[in-house]
């Protein structure tokens, strides 16, 4: 280089990224004296490798009081809730060529990275950042950036990161079973669920409410206070399937369902009931009946089945001129203990064949046969 009255000087070099300079500058005074200076150095051309960038964001709330001076000195306290946001971030940093001087991290609204303020790291691996006061629902975006000597800089963000205050929203939602029986009665108390299946309960929901789509939702069933099957998780599904382990004797079940959102939050629970009873409807003894009254036949089995406390039964009924047969009266459904059937004794048939299948409420059935002499 030429000489200079400046103490500093630029060299131009086409030297590779991690190439070794030795750099000597002597200096002499006017009286002919001089000293040496010699330094090794490195060329870094590449910035800081930033990797393992992990954010977490803790949401909680806390209870200010507040005390309002009134008029007299009379003071009235009222509480506030005081949500806050705390972002913890961590990472990996690699300097290999030129020394690593400063990592710096800040949390912000996305795509707003303009005017946000920037907290240095103490350890250049770690940032906490407090006291943070996004609304519930906001989406935010973590930034750390790493500086090197030569004033080389790397940037990893993450995000969208959704804030959350509150829990997911059940207040919509709706608990329903599918119940496991050989048939399917529709009829009857739609509030009321029976099953025979003593075995397992499933079951679906509507979907909470909740910023997320990506709840968590879990379920358990109980018969009253003691629990049969503990909360478990399902994941992202809203309909699960539960065993259980029943003794056999008629018994209400009661199953909840609640959710768990991204930021941690547990919602209320839902519940409804289901009976298991797997009996089917109970014969009395007492028989069936018949009226004649101009060419038609009216056919009445009142006090036949006991009556359910699970709602109304159903009843398929066919009549016949022989046992087995439905000639007269094809098999018909009916909620009423009595039908009407278009028929009259001639000289050649005086005897009637009826059949009656009872259904409860859990689908399980009982038969009821007779015949009648007709004069």
């Amino acid at each position: 280089l030429p000489v200079s009255s400046f103490n500093h000087g630029v060299v131009e070099t086409e030297s590779p990224h991690g190439s070794r300079i030795y750099i000597t500058a002597v200096a002499r005074n006017n009286a002919g004296q001089w000293s040496k200076f010699s330094q090794e150095i490195t060329l870094d051309h590449t910035p800081p490798i930033i990797n393992n960038f992990t954010v977490e964001i803790q949401n909680s709330e806390t209870r200010e009081e507040r005390t309002h001076v009134a008029k007299m000195s009379l003071s009235n306290s009222t509480t506030r809730l005081h949500r806050e946001t705390r972002v913890v971030a961590t990472w990996n940093v690699s300097e290999e060529e030129s020394e690593l001087v400063s990592c710096y991290c800040s949390v912000g609204p996305l795509k707003e990275s303009m005017g946000r303020i920037w907290q240095q790291s103490i350890d250049r691996s770690q940032c906490e950042i407090s006291n943070l006061t996004f609304d519930h629902g906001a989406k935010v975006e973590v930034s750390v950036k790493c500086i090197n000597k030569v004033q080389l800089m790397e940037v990893k963000k993450a995000g969208p990161l959704t804030i959350y205050h509150k829990a997911p929203n059940s207040d919509l939602s709706s608990l329903s079973f599918y119940p496991d029986n050989r048939y399917t009665v529709l009829e009857g108390n739609a509030n009321l669920k029976v099953q025979s299946n003593l075995t397992h309960v499933d079951f679906t929901w509507g979907l909470f409410d909740d910023l997320s789509e990506d709840l968590n939702y879990e379920t358990r069933v109980r018969k009253d206070d003691n629990v049969i099957a503990p909360w478990e998780s399902v994941g992202l599904r809203n309909s699960a399937s539960r065993k259980i382990n029943h003794m056999g004797r008629a018994d209400t079940f009661f199953v909840d369902v609640r959710a768990i959102n991204n930021g941690g939050f547990q919602s209320p629970s839902i519940n409804t009931s289901i009976i298991l009873e797997y009996k089917p409807p109970i014969l009395t003894g007492v028989p069936a009946g018949y009226l004649l009254d101009n060419g038609s036949c009216s056919i009445k089995w009142t006090n036949v089945f006991s009556p359910s406390v699970y709602g109304p039964m159903v009843y398929q009924v066919s009549v016949g001129s022989r046992n087995g047969t439905s000639d007269i009266q094809s098999p018909i459904f009916t909620m009423a203990q009595e039908i009407n059937v278009e028929w009259s004794p001639d000289q050649s048939q005086h005897e009637v064949f009826v059949n009656i299948l009872a259904f409860g409420s859990n689908g399980e059935f009982s038969r009821y046969n007779t015949h009648f002499f007709v004069r």
